[in-house]
């Protein structure tokens, strides 16, 4: 215990696990290596420790876990989220994503922690984590829209009724692969066609451009984008509004012109920027039923000169890029 950053924390912790999991705790005696990894968790991330104190059954995940430092593929966090979700149909979509998260973060940070990664396989994880998550909340954002208001259709120049694209482009550190554990996420919405929705839904038809913004505005809000609760972060309440600004980018059937529905959603901030610039590298992100496009599981990178890493720093209660609710 003594070469932990923070002894004092590490009785504190299983202190409170011994009184709240007795059964966990008596577990993590039989186990000193995982004794050991629960420890460092716990102590270099006050945040960790609140979650395993909080979720004991992680523990025994954990365990499982530790021994294999490979990094997960977007494709294999998926399906641990698909699986995740199942074990936990009852959860708010919002908490359910965030449990998640940290989840994960418990065996990232272990690795970084014990150096069985690299930085460079540390931060490619994290992104695809993100990846992972985003995904997964389009699709429930996508089939929510899609039961109040029908498939976004436009029609084509030969006269044909056809749905309409969408996708999100990844900026910044997720952008290349580079998030850390405090990075913000800069996202752009893009859609490809006006027109209106088909209507065949609870509320009827609507603007291909309404249709988008609530599903920009509810993916956000879902991976805890959108808003910051009052004192939380140190932070005041503020609703981050969409901005609009035209930009032509190409997409994969080449030359189309696109709409920016989303500017960089940053924080508590707001920032237009100057997407034309952008070279936009699509890349096709299977959604959870394994469509390779489906109507838009795209996530695109945009491209730009890497940015000098910085030291390591763990998960912790501060400013966080993307914020965890209130999950208890």
């Amino acid at each position: 215990m003594r070469e932990l950053p923070d002894e004092n924390g590490a009785r504190v912790f299983l202190n409170e696990l011994s009184e709240q999991h007795p059964r966990t705790f008596r577990n993590l005696v039989a186990e000193p290596g995982l004794m050991s990894d629960a420890l460092a968790l716990a102590t270099w991330s006050p945040l960790l420790a609140t979650t395993l104190i909080q979720n004991p059954d992680y523990h025994f995940w954990l365990n499982r876990e530790r021994s294999n430092s490979r990094v997960r593929t977007c494709d294999e966090l998926r399906e641990s989220l698909a699986r995740f979700a199942l074990m936990n149909s009852s959860l708010n979509p919002q908490i359910l994503l965030a449990r998640f998260r940290r989840r994960e973060l418990l065996r990232i940070y272990l690795h970084d922690l014990r150096r069985t990664q690299t930085i460079v396989e540390t931060t490619e994880e994290l992104s695809n984590l993100a990846d992972a998550i985003l995904d997964y909340a389009l699709s429930l954002a996508r089939q929510d829209l899609e039961n109040k208001h029908g498939l976004p259709q436009y029609t084509d120049e030969n006269g044909r009724v056809a749905t309409a694209d969408f996708c999100i482009m990844a900026l910044g550190k997720l952008g290349s692969f580079e998030l850390n554990y405090s990075s913000d996420i800069d996202l752009v919405f893009l859609y490809s066609d006006d027109g209106t929705t088909s209507g065949q839904g609870a509320r009827g038809e609507v603007s291909n451009r309404e249709y988008f913004v609530k599903l920009s505005e509810t993916v956000a809000r879902l991976v805890g984008l959108r808003d910051r609760l009052p004192g939380r972060h140190g932070l005041p309440h503020r609703r981050s509004a969409l901005l609009v600004a035209e930009a032509e980018v190409s997409d994969q059937r080449g030359g189309q012109h696109l709409e920016v529905l989303a500017g960089v959603l940053r924080g508590d901030e707001v920032e237009e920027r100057d997407v034309s610039k952008v070279n936009d590298r699509a890349l096709q992100v299977p959604g959870p039923g394994g469509n390779a496009r489906g109507r838009g599981d795209v996530v695109g990178r945009g491209a730009h000169a890497r940015a000098p890493r910085r030291a390591r720093s763990g998960p912790t209660h501060g400013r966080q890029g993307w914020r965890d609710p209130a999950d208890g």
